[in-house]
């Protein structure tokens, strides 16, 4: 992207990487907060790439090089230190570089000439791209990018659809009007003049192999699951009956792998042929907190999501059911309950528990629950001040002896919880954590981590000046003031 802008601690980060010859390993961070996250464990698997027999893996803000022969990360890539960056939600190849999306945060730009080891050379952030990037597109070999506020075509930075909400990828329509297609909600717009041209969630171009010219698959999230179908150029759904699916769950993915369309669900797996106009179900494979898969051979997939990651057998062969996860790495991706006793954190979900030790940052699975019920901390007091979470958890108010006052995070995140640490107040929110001192009259932020969120639990250390977070995609972690903070 021409005229690339980063903010000085990344462009500093990005002249020692490059200038170390591709190093994969983050310089200290320059932020000037005073919090340092001192470990994590655990976070979602949310993007899946195979390429030249590699297996590329975003999760939480890293990308992950794994051998599919040996199961093993083969290299990695850090895009920043914990705490500056979102996560690694989306990621492209286009002209030998792989571009990845860093929620609401930027694109990274990595080189590809080994395959074995990408070379991060560029950051590109969303105040340079005017949006808060969340997905990636590529159409007739370029590349935009879209997300809240619009779509920027990447090459040179024009935003090309502005719009206040959530704008998802763009594909290209092949019908009598053509051009650009984007959906917002589960509205199909045409880029050019905002037109209402139909109705879906998600929509993305059939490959020409699949002889049917200009037609598109879409998705569209409903209650209870999500419809699946083959639209006309014109956004006009083939047929009702015999060209759209009900899936289970919440689509995040949809892949066209060997002559197949694979729809990855929340819920399940399936793989659908192309009969004529008609989907027929070929293969389904039901499991919690799939996310996204690639083919690694005629007979495995590469499949990830809340639940780790794993290799899955598709056909019965020589060794084995076909059906069958024949490897598997399971970590904390998903949890929506926890409870401490200061040093381990109970979290997970209906499906499955961990166990989290503070000290040694290993987290383990449990059949233990949790003895009760318990909710994140909506109210939180020191010895002479108090912060409570209003009903809309957009706002806080705190009360000190400097009087009253409110508080909202930037962007208006989403506010789960509030705990006192040393005398200040910790935030969890939808992009990580905000230390508030109650004292300060001007600014009361002292320090704010990027996080994969939204972070609902934070449990104060028993011991120590810090505190261990919880959150539902990003796993846990332990965060503590830097030692030159008073």
């Amino acid at each position: 992207m021409p005229q690339s802008k980063v903010n000085p601690g990344l462009a500093l980060l990005l002249f020692a990487l490059m200038g170390a010859g591709c190093s994969s390993t983050p310089r200290d961070s320059l932020s000037s907060s005073p919090l340092t996250v001192l470990q994590q464990a655990g976070g979602t698997h949310f993007r899946t790439l195979v390429h030249e027999g590699w297996w590329y893996q975003t999760q939480r803000d890293r990308l992950l090089v794994l051998n599919p022969a040996t199961f093993e990360i083969e290299h990695e890539v850090a895009f920043a230190p914990p705490g500056d960056l979102g996560s690694a939600i989306d990621m492209v190849i286009l002209d030998h570089q792989l571009f990845v999306v860093l929620e609401d945060d930027g694109v990274a730009q990595l080189d590809l000439t080994q395959p074995a080891r990408p070379c991060l050379i560029d950051f590109t952030d969303a105040r340079t791209l005017g949006i808060l990037p969340r997905r990636l597109s590529v159409v007739e070999s370029s590349l935009y990018v879209s997300g809240k506020g619009g779509v920027v075509r990447f090459a040179d930075g024009q935003r090309i659809f502005a719009d206040l909400g959530d704008v998802m990828q763009v594909v290209k329509t092949g019908g009598a009007e053509g051009g650009l297609v984007t959906c917002i909600g589960r509205r199909v717009h045409r880029v050019s003049d905002r037109a209402f041209v139909g109705s879906a969630s998600t929509l993305q171009t059939l490959p020409e192999t699949y002889g049917l010219p200009g037609h598109l698959v879409f998705v569209r999230h409903v209650e209870g699951g999500s419809q699946v179908g083959l639209m006309t150029p014109e956004i006009r759904e083939v047929s009702t009956k015999t060209s759209t699916v009900m899936v289970e769950g919440r689509v995040s993915s949809v892949r066209f792998l060997s002559g197949l369309i694979w729809v990855v669900s929340d819920r399940s797996l399936r793989a659908y042929r192309i009969d004529g106009m008609k989907l027929t179900l070929v293969h389904r494979f039901d499991g919690e907190g799939f996310r996204d898969v690639g083919l690694l051979d005629d007979n495995r997939l590469a499949v990830a999501g809340t639940f780790g990651r794993g290799i899955l057998r598709i056909f019965d062969d020589a060794e084995g059911p076909g059906g069958t996860m024949i490897r598997k790495h399971v970590e904390p991706g998903q949890l929506t309950e926890a409870q401490s006793d200061g040093r381990r954190i109970l979290a997970g979900t209906g499906t499955g528990f961990w166990l989290y030790d503070m000290a040694d940052n290993q987290a383990r699975v449990t059949d233990r629950r949790p003895n009760a019920s318990v909710t994140p901390n909506r109210v939180a007091v020191t010895i002479d001040a108090r912060v409570v979470i209003d009903e809309s958890s957009r706002t806080i108010t705190m009360t000190s002896s400097g009087g009253e006052r409110t508080y909202l995070e930037p962007d208006r995140a989403v506010i789960h919880c509030v705990v006192s640490v040393g005398g200040y107040f910790w935030l969890g929110h939808d992009r990580g954590i905000t230390v508030l001192d109650p004292d300060r009259a001007d600014d009361p932020v002292i320090g704010r981590l990027r996080l994969p969120g939204p972070v609902s639990w934070i449990f104060p250390q028993l011991s120590g000046n810090g505190a261990a977070y919880v959150s539902e995609f990003g796993g846990f972690g332990v965060v503590e003031f830097n030692a030159s903070f008073e």
